[in-house]
Protein backbone atom coordinates (compact mmCIF):
# COMPACT_ATOMS: atom_id res chain seq x y z
CA UNK A 1 0.00 0.00 0.00
CA UNK A 2 1.38 3.40 -0.93
CA UNK A 3 1.76 6.09 1.66
CA UNK A 4 -0.02 9.37 1.20
CA UNK A 5 1.61 12.68 1.92
CA UNK A 6 -0.51 15.24 3.79
CA UNK A 7 -1.23 18.37 1.77
CA UNK A 8 0.77 21.44 2.66
CA UNK A 9 0.02 24.73 0.96
CA UNK A 10 2.96 25.76 -1.23
CA UNK A 11 4.69 28.86 0.09
CA UNK A 12 5.73 30.17 -3.34
CA UNK A 13 3.29 32.43 -5.20
CA UNK A 14 1.19 30.57 -7.75
CA UNK A 15 2.73 32.53 -10.65
CA UNK A 16 6.14 31.20 -9.60
CA UNK A 17 4.87 27.62 -9.79
CA UNK A 18 3.28 27.87 -13.25
CA UNK A 19 5.00 26.19 -16.18
CA UNK A 20 6.23 28.64 -18.82
CA UNK A 21 7.51 28.38 -22.37
CA UNK A 22 8.93 30.90 -24.82
CA UNK A 23 7.40 31.18 -28.30
CA UNK A 24 8.82 33.08 -31.26
CA UNK A 25 6.30 35.13 -33.25
CA UNK A 26 6.93 37.29 -36.30
CA UNK A 27 7.11 40.36 -34.03
CA UNK A 28 9.42 38.80 -31.43
CA UNK A 29 9.41 36.40 -28.49
CA UNK A 30 6.61 36.00 -25.96
CA UNK A 31 6.24 33.72 -22.96
CA UNK A 32 3.16 31.57 -22.46
CA UNK A 33 2.25 30.66 -18.90
CA UNK A 34 0.00 27.98 -17.52
CA UNK A 35 -3.25 29.38 -16.14
CA UNK A 36 -4.39 29.61 -12.55
CA UNK A 37 -7.81 28.33 -11.48
CA UNK A 38 -9.07 31.92 -11.42
CA UNK A 39 -7.87 32.49 -14.97
CA UNK A 40 -9.57 29.28 -16.09
CA UNK A 41 -12.83 30.60 -14.64
CA UNK A 42 -12.28 33.91 -16.42
CA UNK A 43 -11.71 32.01 -19.67
CA UNK A 44 -14.95 30.13 -19.17
CA UNK A 45 -16.87 33.30 -18.37
CA UNK A 46 -15.50 35.31 -21.29
CA UNK A 47 -16.09 32.57 -23.85
CA UNK A 48 -19.71 31.93 -22.84
CA UNK A 49 -22.32 33.02 -25.35
CA UNK A 50 -24.86 35.58 -24.11
CA UNK A 51 -28.10 34.16 -22.68
CA UNK A 52 -30.08 35.51 -25.64
CA UNK A 53 -28.00 33.42 -28.08
CA UNK A 54 -30.10 30.33 -28.88
CA UNK A 55 -26.94 28.24 -29.46
CA UNK A 56 -25.91 28.60 -25.82
CA UNK A 57 -22.67 27.16 -24.46
CA UNK A 58 -19.18 28.37 -25.20
CA UNK A 59 -18.05 30.17 -28.32
CA UNK A 60 -14.94 28.24 -29.40
CA UNK A 61 -13.62 31.24 -31.34
CA UNK A 62 -13.72 33.44 -28.25
CA UNK A 63 -12.38 30.64 -26.05
CA UNK A 64 -9.32 30.34 -28.31
CA UNK A 65 -8.73 34.09 -28.31
CA UNK A 66 -9.12 34.45 -24.55
CA UNK A 67 -6.92 31.42 -23.88
CA UNK A 68 -4.10 33.07 -25.84
CA UNK A 69 -4.80 36.48 -24.24
CA UNK A 70 -4.72 35.09 -20.69
CA UNK A 71 -1.65 32.89 -21.19
CA UNK A 72 0.66 35.11 -23.25
CA UNK A 73 3.06 37.45 -21.42
CA UNK A 74 5.97 39.62 -22.49
CA UNK A 75 8.34 37.66 -20.26
CA UNK A 76 8.68 35.09 -17.53
CA UNK A 77 9.16 37.49 -14.60
CA UNK A 78 6.38 37.49 -11.99
CA UNK A 79 5.41 41.07 -12.86
CA UNK A 80 5.47 40.54 -16.62
CA UNK A 81 2.31 41.96 -18.19
CA UNK A 82 0.12 40.14 -20.66
CA UNK A 83 0.62 40.94 -24.34
CA UNK A 84 -3.13 41.30 -24.95
CA UNK A 85 -5.58 42.85 -22.51
CA UNK A 86 -9.36 43.33 -22.45
CA UNK A 87 -9.20 45.95 -25.21
CA UNK A 88 -6.41 44.45 -27.31
CA UNK A 89 -7.46 40.80 -27.51
CA UNK A 90 -9.15 41.22 -30.96
CA UNK A 91 -5.60 41.58 -32.35
CA UNK A 92 -5.25 37.83 -31.73
CA UNK A 93 -7.51 37.24 -34.73
CA UNK A 94 -4.84 38.90 -36.90
CA UNK A 95 -2.13 36.37 -36.01
CA UNK A 96 -0.88 34.15 -38.81
CA UNK A 97 -1.96 30.53 -38.65
CA UNK A 98 1.64 29.57 -37.80
CA UNK A 99 1.74 32.02 -34.88
CA UNK A 100 -1.69 30.89 -33.66
CA UNK A 101 -0.64 27.24 -33.86
CA UNK A 102 2.68 27.89 -32.11
CA UNK A 103 0.91 29.67 -29.25
CA UNK A 104 -1.85 27.08 -28.81
CA UNK A 105 0.62 24.19 -28.90
CA UNK A 106 2.86 25.87 -26.30
CA UNK A 107 -0.15 26.60 -24.11
CA UNK A 108 -1.20 22.94 -24.34
CA UNK A 109 2.28 21.91 -23.18
CA UNK A 110 2.42 24.28 -20.20
CA UNK A 111 -1.15 23.32 -19.25
CA UNK A 112 -0.35 19.60 -19.47
CA UNK A 113 -2.87 18.96 -22.24
CA UNK A 114 -0.43 18.33 -25.11
CA UNK A 115 -0.73 15.04 -27.00
CA UNK A 116 2.16 13.06 -25.40
CA UNK A 117 0.96 14.00 -21.91
CA UNK A 118 -2.69 13.21 -22.58
CA UNK A 119 -1.72 9.95 -24.33
CA UNK A 120 0.29 8.90 -21.26
CA UNK A 121 -2.58 9.81 -18.95
CA UNK A 122 -5.07 7.99 -21.19
CA UNK A 123 -2.87 4.88 -21.22
CA UNK A 124 -2.61 4.99 -17.45
CA UNK A 125 -6.32 5.51 -16.77
CA UNK A 126 -7.97 3.54 -19.61
CA UNK A 127 -10.03 0.48 -18.84
CA UNK A 128 -8.86 -2.74 -20.46
CA UNK A 129 -10.21 -3.23 -23.96
CA UNK A 130 -13.44 -5.24 -24.14
CA UNK A 131 -13.35 -8.45 -26.16
CA UNK A 132 -14.54 -8.17 -29.74
CA UNK A 133 -17.54 -10.24 -30.77
CA UNK A 134 -15.32 -12.10 -33.23
CA UNK A 135 -13.26 -13.32 -30.24
CA UNK A 136 -16.33 -14.77 -28.53
CA UNK A 137 -18.09 -18.06 -29.27
CA UNK A 138 -20.89 -17.64 -31.80
CA UNK A 139 -23.50 -18.39 -29.11
CA UNK A 140 -22.43 -15.24 -27.21
CA UNK A 141 -23.29 -12.91 -30.06
CA UNK A 142 -26.99 -12.26 -30.28
CA UNK A 143 -27.59 -9.43 -32.71
CA UNK A 144 -26.41 -7.94 -35.96
CA UNK A 145 -24.32 -5.21 -34.28
CA UNK A 146 -21.88 -7.77 -32.99
CA UNK A 147 -22.58 -6.84 -29.37
CA UNK A 148 -21.92 -9.75 -27.03
CA UNK A 149 -24.82 -8.64 -24.83
CA UNK A 150 -28.20 -10.30 -25.14
CA UNK A 151 -31.04 -7.85 -24.53
CA UNK A 152 -34.27 -9.42 -23.40
CA UNK A 153 -37.42 -7.52 -22.46
CA UNK A 154 -38.36 -7.47 -18.79
CA UNK A 155 -41.55 -9.29 -17.95
CA UNK A 156 -43.63 -9.00 -14.82
CA UNK A 157 -45.70 -11.78 -13.38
Amino acid sequence: MSERKAYQKPQAPVQERLRKEWVTLDGGDVCVWGLTAGEMMTLSERSARPEIDPRGGADSRMASAWLIALATHYGDALDSPRVWDDLGYPEIFDLTSQEFTALTEAIARVMGTAEPETDALRAFTSAPEAPRSSDLPSSASSNSTGSPLRLTPLTTS
